[in-house]
């Protein structure tokens, strides 16, 4: 039960502003991020009503902000009603802009949430009308990180597409 009054005291702060938004925003989000991984954490978030705030707050203009709500929607991605309400409230637009982006940080975590979304036979049709092929290709072909590669690989193979 406390777990539980965690998440909603942290969805209630990503979802707020303030005077330190940006830094309350960053560790906030990155909490989220952390216990996504669990995955019974992964429906209280979202019972909680995180999602639309971390998908908010994955296309701000503070990087650092970007990259723990983008982290945390990777984590919460594992699971299939997340990854459905992930694309549905549109989180794959600031995500395909993240992996778009010239930030190491932001192109990994964006790499890792768009292979985690692409599984969802929806997400697929989505994605690839976001001109999510391009910037995934765009991504292997540019980036040095063999992590960033790797997962951008791994997301195109779940589209059906081969580099």
């Amino acid at each position: 039960m406390a777990a539980e009054g965690g998440i909603e005291m942290l969805v209630h702060l990503i979802s707020t502003s303030g005077a330190n938004s940006d830094a309350v925003h960053r560790q906030a989000s990155k909490a989220l991020a952390n216990l996504g991984v669990n995955a019974g954490n992964k429906e209280k978030i979202s019972d909680a009503g995180g999602i639309q705030p971390l998908i908010t707050l994955a296309g701000v203009k503070n990087t650092a902000v970007c990259v723990e709500a983008i982290a945390a929607l990777a984590n919460l991605a594992v699971n299939d009603g997340n990854e459905v309400e992930i694309a549905e409230k549109g989180g794959l637009v600031p995500i395909l802009r993240g992996a778009a982006s010239q930030d190491i940080d932001l192109q990994s975590q964006s790499a890792r949430a768009l292979r985690n979304l692409s599984v969802n036979p929806n997400n697929k049709v989505l994605i690839i009308d976001l001109d999510g092929v391009e910037i995934l290709r765009k991504l292997i072909n540019i980036c040095d990180v063999e992590r960033i590669r790797l997962q951008a690989t791994r997301a195109l193979a779940n589209l059906g597409y081969e580099d």
